[in-house]
């Protein structure tokens, strides 16, 4: 009673039973369990022993809930069993870094967990990042634009002047406004553009000077207004933005100048006769090139390196420092080139 028998003693009746777990029919007249049992027997196992090492009642159920879901899914591959013993080790670091799970979100756990451990344990960190509904892409951005920005601080702070201390400051007042980090980010470089041109010092800087800047960078102007209303505002300067029509006339300056004017004129006629669609990257790239002053292949690097972006008020920077918004007469163009880079980025991820 109870041994096994072959089938060659059974000649008349299949050789197999009923898993005791599941009731699944299994090869063979013993009392052994399925393979999807047996795999989910020594799971259950593991994750007993592994919840007794966690300290904290969160992690328990972070592991718990992950377990539950890895075994949702009737399998009978033996790898399964090593891979969850594998996703253990982050739930060990997660009970580690943090005393209570509940309060973990994006800044908290890219402070704590790098993102090396992230990869390492992807099937958990995957389980975890959507169980707590954390987004850590727009986490990692925040972060890459707050290191951005200090870079800009810290280079004006190690030059002489008052610039580092003002554009610290004005960076403080941008966030203090909810200006997005991208955003504020692309204000502080004008500003800092604009500062080593002036050399700027505890007074600010004159009409003529800002005029003068101006006339070589035309595209920092919509940039430059937030930090001209800064300086104004909170810091008692005596400056103010110049009118886009006395820029115009400033601007107005013999050749080689008037030449360039010219064939931005004749482009822009060109350009005219097609529809927004049709206009091919050389149109749109010689137009922005004259209008900017930025060089073509400037243009094209940060097109082709994604660097051309729609800011939430509709701006458009087409390249460093350079930011076209939609009352802008060249926006339709800034649009075109916008709409060029998503095409060309597409069809890259395709090619690849």
């Amino acid at each position: 009673m109870g041994k096994p028998i072959c089938k060659a003693c059974l000649p008349a009746q299949p050789a197999i039973h009923d898993c005791p777990k599941c009731g699944k029919a299994v090869a063979g007249s013993g009392t052994g369990q399925c393979r999807p049992c047996i795999i989910r027997t020594a799971v259950e196992a593991d994750a007993t022993m592994v919840a007794a090492e966690l300290e904290g009642e969160g992690a328990r159920a972070l592991w718990h809930g992950f377990v539950a879901t890895q075994l949702e899914d009737s399998t009978d591959d033996p790898k399964r069993v090593k891979q969850i013993a594998h996703a253990a080790g982050f739930f060990r670091l997660l009970d580690q870094a943090f005393e209570d799970v509940t309060v973990i979100d994006a800044a908290s756990m890219m402070q704590r967990i790098d993102g090396l451990q992230l990869r390492r344990y992807l099937l958990a960190s995957t389980y975890v990042i959507q169980t707590l509904q954390l987004d850590l892409v727009q986490e990692r951005e925040r972060a890459a634009e707050q290191r951005r920005t200090q870079a800009i601080i810290d280079r004006s702070s190690a030059k002489k002047g008052n610039a580092g201390a003002t554009l610290k400051s004005y960076a403080e007042w941008l966030t203090a406004q909810g200006v997005a980090p991208r955003t504020a980010r692309l204000y502080l470089r004008a500003a800092e553009s604009f500062s080593q041109q002036v050399a700027l010092g505890e007074a600010g800087w004159t009409q003529d000077q800002l005029i003068q800047y101006l006339k070589k960078s035309p595209g920092h102007r919509a940039s430059l207004t937030r930090f001209v209303s800064y300086c104004r505002k909170s810091l008692g300067w005596d400056v103010k933005m110049i009118p886009t029509a006395a820029l115009a006339a400033a601007v107005r300056r013999p050749s080689p100048v008037a030449r360039q004017v010219e064939q931005l004129h004749k482009a822009i006629a060109a350009a005219s006769k097609m529809e927004d669609s049709a206009m091919p990257t050389k149109t749109v790239a010689r137009i922005l090139s004259l209008a900017l002053d930025v060089p073509t292949a400037q243009l094209l690097r940060a097109r082709n390196a994604g660097d051309v972006s729609v800011r939430e008020d509709g701006a458009i920077e087409v390249a460093a420092d350079a930011v076209l918004e939609p009352s802008d007469a060249l926006y339709r163009y800034a649009r075109r080139w916008a709409e060029l880079g998503l095409r060309y980025r597409q069809h890259k991820r395709l090619v690849a």
